[in-house]
């Protein structure tokens, strides 16, 4: 799936991956297609492709078109049996009442266009891959101490895929403003098992999604259930992470002191953020400093209005500091390692599942584009090099910084380009799961 040349091209373009070296992006991802799409962050792969990610064009895709047309036609088919039988009964008011009566079963025949049964068929086969491989590394991990093995795979063991849930109307039906590409962790009430929902902008696309980066995409969310945030708030013992993956914190934030928060590359909860958090919240949290002892790995949030923020300098706002961004870096390192394991095991067979012929090594560029121009183009730090105060870092820290910091995936998917030119000061290599 998702070889074909994006519409745009009709087959005949050059691929925008033509004027990048192999050597560039490997040296660092974000800055060498920010520089290349000129800040969209845009950037067709070898095959003349690039991923969705605007929710307002995701139906004008022919994907989304054919979807659109089918289920108009099969509704105008039931709403023309409803006209029927009410001008047969004359009843007042009847198409108003029937439209409302039928509201979901319009809205179902308009799913069952998008979430088809094959493309729910390939999405679980990713998924199914991606969940197996995660578990066996946990199992099989010389590093996890074996007394917590059994709870970490408990946690991914009890995420499966959503398609459906009448709770999310805004995930699963298309809305005026376009349809949803969320694919994020819910927790399931009672809290022993989750579902990663995937909306219908994702499922409609899942054609232009890169295999192995929408892979990485299901490792990072499967990858929530034990983030170092979440493993804090589950247990009420603060640093609990650290037990389970040692010395990986400091590792992933990379910078100095003991908790690695001096020169971090990956932020920590600022002593701006925590003053500008208590006094928001004072009235909520009586004993505002102490709690913030107890989630020392979670991120604190300040809510200020979209209207307050000048566009132009989206990050400069007086009451954003930065804050911890583990709950996101953490997931992104564990996806990468994921992914690793699974273009190896590719790469040893000679046929990857995924694309359903040999893997290339323009594959692997195809890869790291796909991945990179995901983070480059989201809301918080698009085509900036420096991090930024949200709890999600910014494009070039959650590539460079993070992703790459896991050594097996710059060997499997570059190889001694990875290293080629690098000082020996940005050399950083951290070990989660292997």
């Amino acid at each position: 799936m998702g070889e074909g040349p994006h519409p745009v091209c009709n087959g005949n373009c050059e691929p925008d991956e033509s004027k990048l070296t192999f050597n560039a992006i490997c040296e660092n991802p974000v800055q060498a297609i920010c520089q290349v799409s000129k800040g969209s962050g845009m950037l067709t792969d070898s095959f003349c492709s690039f991923d969705i990610d605007d929710e307002s064009k995701a139906k004008y895709t022919p994907e989304g078109i054919k979807a659109t047309c089918m289920s108009k036609l099969e509704q105008q088919r039931v709403l023309g049996m409803m006209e029927y039988r009410c001008r047969r009964n004359r009843e007042p008011d009847c198409m108003q009442t029937q439209r409302m009566k039928s509201a979901e079963q319009l809205a179902q025949i308009e799913r069952s266009k998008i979430y088809t049964p094959d493309r729910k068929k390939y999405f679980t086969k990713l998924f199914t891959r991606v969940k197996s491989k995660m578990i066996s590394m946990i199992e099989s991990s010389t590093r996890i101490p074996q007394k917590h093995k059994a709870m970490l795979t408990k946690k991914v063991s009890g995420v499966n895929p959503l398609f459906f849930d009448s709770d999310l109307p805004d995930c699963f039906n298309p809305t005026p403003e376009g349809h949803s590409l969320t694919i994020a962790l819910q927790e399931d009430e009672g809290g022993e098992s989750s579902s990663l929902v995937v909306c219908a902008g994702a499922m409609l696309n899942i054609e232009h999604t890169n295999p192995y980066a929408l892979m990485h995409i299901i490792g990072h969310e499967l990858a929530h259930t034990f983030d170092p945030c979440a493993l804090d708030n589950e247990t009420g013992k603060p640093n609990f992470f650290e037990e389970v993956f040692p010395q990986l914190i400091k590792c992933i934030r990379g910078g100095k002191g003991a908790d690695g928060c001096t020169d971090a590359k990956v932020s920590c909860n600022s002593e701006a953020v925590k003053r500008e958090f208590c006094e928001t919240y004072r009235s909520v949290i009586p004993e505002c400093e102490e709690y913030i002892k107890t989630i020392p790995n979670c991120p604190l949030y300040v809510e200020i209005d979209d209207s307050e923020i000048d566009p132009k300098h989206p990050f400069e706002h007086p009451r954003l500091h930065p804050t911890c961004q583990l709950e996101e870096a953490m997931p992104d390192f564990f996806g990468s390692e994921v992914l690793a394991n699974i273009i190896e095991e590719d790469q040893k067979s000679g046929w990857s599942e995924s694309l359903n012929r040999p893997l290339r090594e323009m594959d692997k560029m195809d890869t790291l584009i796909a991945m990179s121009a995901f983070h480059t183009r989201l809301k918080e730090g698009a085509c900036f090099m420096k991090n930024v105060p949200y709890s999600h870092p910014s494009g070039k820290v959650r590539v460079k910084d993070i992703i790459m910091s896991s050594p097996n995936f710059r060997k499997v998917v570059c190889g001694a380009r990875a290293e080629e030119g690098k000082p020996e000061s940005e050399e950083r290599s951290c070990r989660g799961l292997l």
